[in-house]
């Protein structure tokens, strides 16, 4: 589209959208991360245990709105 001249176009955005609903039913993807966290090496610093990790690849459907992504983080600590 950026050879075409129609970069932010409206054509791109109502392409964006076309996509997105299929890609998100077809990928099925996660959108959340579970990991278990312990500090048994070191008091007061914890690591991951377990868990499948990957560096963050963040799939973008839409800008973000002031170009910045807003992450939810839960921890939970059992005693």
């Amino acid at each position: 589209l950026d050879a075409l001249g129609l970069r932010e176009s409206v054509v791109e955005r109502v392409l964006a959208r076309a996509i997105a609903l299929p890609a998100s039913r077809f990928l099925r993807m996660k959108r959340s991360v579970s990991l278990l966290v312990s500090d048994r090496d070191t008091t007061g610093r914890g690591a991951i245990i377990d868990g499948t990790y990957q560096s963050p690849i963040l799939v973008q459907w839409h800008r973000a709105a002031r170009q910045a992504r807003q992450v939810d983080v839960i921890l939970t600590r059992f005693v």
